[in-house]
């Protein structure tokens, strides 16, 4: 198990399509379902490209975690989510994986970002990238930071 003071950040994968709207619309609010109890604010979140030229694809830092219901999320981010309205309604109303699941009165993982540094190119990796991600050693970090 990593321990809390080996991490630098996550990995997490995003379809492309989403990448996008952190560059073009300037989308700063990333939510995910699971929490990842390990993470602080100031360490770095490497966005994964899940289809077309997969590998990482940028770099952000994470400036502020929270714990919100979706009525909360949407309230206070709705113009800097990186989801649309019918995408977040979708996101937060059901499990893709656990059909049975109801997520309404849920509490969501809500990254607020900031300083996007988008990569040259797609770095690929040598290790198999789930939907949940993966924590950010610092010798990962190392080794991706040499490849920028």
């Amino acid at each position: 198990m990593i321990k809390i003071s080996e991490i630098n950040g996550v990995i997490l994968p995003l379809p492309n399509y989403l990448i996008k709207r952190f560059f073009e619309d300037n989308k700063s609010v990333f939510i995910k379902s699971s929490h990842l109890k390990k993470l602080k604010n100031g360490q770095k979140l490497i966005i994964y490209s899940s289809g077309q030229n997969r590998g990482l694809f940028c770099e952000t830092e994470i400036e502020n975690i929270e714990n919100l219901k979706s009525n909360q999320i949407w309230e206070k981010y709705s113009d800097k989510i990186v989801l649309n309205k019918d995408e977040f309604d979708l996101f937060v109303s059901k499990s893709v994986i656990y059909v049975t699941e109801n997520r309404k009165n849920k509490d969501f993982l809500v990254l607020t970002l900031k300083n996007f540094l988008k990569y040259k190119k797609p770095i690929k990796i040598n290790f198999r990238m789930t939907v949940a991600g993966c924590y950010l050693t610092p010798e990962m970090y190392s080794k991706i930071s040499n490849l920028i």
